[in-house]
C-alpha cells in the first residue's frame, strides 16, 4: 500500500486539509454536523441516507411525518464567512444584529483555499436558510450557500 501512495504521488494531507475539503464538498461529519439529536431532514440527509421503500424501522413514523408535511423548522446549510478566520463550533448566528435572537448555530468550519475565506456548516431556522441569506455572528457575517 505504501508503494502505491508514492507511485501515485500521494502524501498524507492532515485533518485540517481533510476538514476543508469535506466542507467544500458539503459533506457532513458525525457527530460534528449531525447526531442523535437531529432528524435526517434537518441534517439534509433524506436524499442520501434514508429509504422510503424499506419496511418498518426505528424512527420511520417521524421520517414519514416530516416527508408528508414537507418542512422542518431548521436545516443544515453550508456557509461562507466574511473572514479567513473560521468561527468556532457553537457560534450563534443572528438575522439582523448581534443583539437579535439566535436563528442558527455553527457546527463546523475551516479555512478554504478554494473559496479564499472560511467556510462551514450550521443549523439555521427555516425563515433564514435560503441561499444568499446573510447572517451575523460575533466576528463577521456568514452567507448561506448552495
Amino acid at each position: 500500500m505504501h508503494a502505491r501512495v508514492h507511485a501515485a504521488h500521494g502524501a498524507p494531507i492532515g485533518m485540517s486539509t481533510l476538514n476543508s475539503l469535506r466542507l467544500e464538498a458539503g459533506i457532513p461529519w458525525f457527530p460534528d454536523d449531525f447526531n442523535d439529536t437531529v432528524i435526517p431532514h434537518e441534517a439534509a440527509l433524506e436524499a442520501t441516507h434514508l429509504s422510503f421503500t424499506k419496511g418498518c424501522y426505528t424512527g420511520q413514523e417521524i421520517v414519514e411525518r416530516v416527508r408528508s408535511r414537507g418542512q422542518v423548522n431548521r436545516r443544515r446549510v453550508n456557509l461562507k464567512f466574511s473572514s479567513a478566520d473560521p468561527p468556532p463550533p457553537s457560534t450563534r448566528l443572528h438575522a439582523n444584529d448581534a443583539a437579535a435572537a439566535d436563528v442558527g448555530i455553527i457546527t463546523s468550519s475551516a479555512f478554504s483555499p478554494k473559496a479564499a475565506s472560511a467556510i462551514g456548516m450550521a443549523y439555521v431556522r427555516r425563515e433564514h436558510n435560503a441561499p444568499g441569506t446573510v447572517l451575523i455572528f460575533d466576528g463577521g457575517t456568514a452567507t448561506v450557500t448552495t
